[in-house]
Order: C-alpha cells, then structure tokens, then sequence
C-alpha cells in the first residue's frame, strides 16, 4: 500500500512539471505576435506619414486645376496643405449689375434692362444683399456657375454704362417696377414659374412678383 502512495504522487508530480513549459511556451508565443502585430502597423505609420508621401500629395493638391497653396505657407510636418480656391477679383456693384445685364438680356431694349436692374434691386432689398451677393447667388443665374471673365466690347461698355446710371435711379426703378423679384426667357418654362405670380413680358423676357404679396410699397 505504501509503494502504490509513493507511485501515485510521483505520476502526479511528473504530471504538473510537464504542464508548466507548455504554459510558457503559449505566453511566448502570444507575447511574439503582438510585438510583429505593433512592428507592422508602426511600419504601415511611416510609409503612411513619412516625408516621401507628404511631398508626393503636396505636387499632387498644388497639380489641381484651379486649386492652389497658401502663399508663403510651409506645412507643419505630419499635415497636407489645404487646398485654396483660387478667388475671382472684387467686383463693384454696377460691374456685377452690367454682368447680370449682359448675360441675361444685352439683345434687348432699355425698358427690359431697366427691369433686370430692378429685379436685382429688389432681391437686394428683402434679403439685404449686395448687388453682387444677389447677382452670384448660388442656383440664381446660370451663367454664373462657369464664372465667366468679365465681358468687353462695345455692348459690354454699352451695358456698364446703363448699369452705371440705374444704380443711380435704383430707387425710381424699385417704384417703378415694385415687387418683380424674378424672370426668365419666353423660350423657357422654369419649374418655379407656376408658383409665382403677377406675370407680365417686357421685350422677350417674362417678369414676376406682386407688390401686395411681397410687402412693397
């Protein structure tokens, strides 16, 4: 009985020591392959973030068409220069109000330019705008989306004159044409025409607005 003791704890001893290598072997193991997981991604972080692909996104940002740098600027390292839309030069109003005139209407009279000048009036009064900031208004006038280069020529000075002369009038021209906020070509139907009211044509250019429903004097 004393013999099958001894047997029986030795077994049991031999069997403990054989599971602590087995233990370690699996920590070892575990321990190896979070040190090459953080060796990766510390990798993929240099070649991501390293000067070479820094210098290569600012010749391409700076590549852009239209697109341009701060001038003067030296990107802080780690970082990609913000790209800068290149600005049209400050315009006046009357050059913003002949523009309006000569892309909407410079194949028309005095009578239809004096009534474009007033819609720009108008809108420049109930939503306190600029002529400029109502004339490239987003989604306003078409031809504004391309930002053309201001115009020249004999019309175009023909036009910046009379642009001239109702901003001196704007007032008579707001009475005058009280209320008219919108227009468009004969040749077209816009779908915003149904929900406006008061239509009347002056030359090929068809004019809305109520001064009741508008509020206007």
């Amino acid at each position: 009985m004393g013999n099958r003791k001894n047997t029986t704890r030795h077994i049991q001893s031999n069997r403990s020591e054989s599971v602590r290598p087995v233990v370690s072997t699996k920590l070892l193991a575990y321990l190896a392959f979070f040190d090459a997981t953080l060796a990766l991604v510390l990798a993929i972080r240099i070649m991501t973030f390293g000067p070479g692909w820094r210098n290569w996104q600012t010749q391409q940002t700076q590549n852009l068409p239209g697109v341009t740098t701060l001038v003067g600027s030296t990107p802080t390292p780690g970082t990609i220069p913000v790209p800068v839309r290149k600005k049209r030069p400050s315009l006046t109003s009357a050059t913003c109000l002949a523009e309006a005139l000569y892309f909407e209407s410079r194949g028309e009279s005095q009578d239809v330019w004096e009534a474009v000048a007033a819609v720009v009036f108008n809108r420049a009064t109930m939503e306190q705008m600029s002529i400029c900031g109502v004339v490239y208004e987003p989604a306003q006038f078409e031809w504004t989306k391309d930002h053309p280069p201001t115009p020249s020529g004999a019309v175009w000075r023909t036009l910046l004159t009379t642009a001239q002369q109702c901003m001196g009038q704007r007032k008579e021209l707001e009475a005058k044409y009280s209320g008219l906020t919108n227009f468009h070509d004969t040749s077209v139907t816009p779908r915003w025409a149904a929900r406006v009211g008061c239509r009347r044509q002056i030359g090929h250019l068809i004019f809305y607005g109520c001064p009741s429903l508008l509020g206007y004097r």
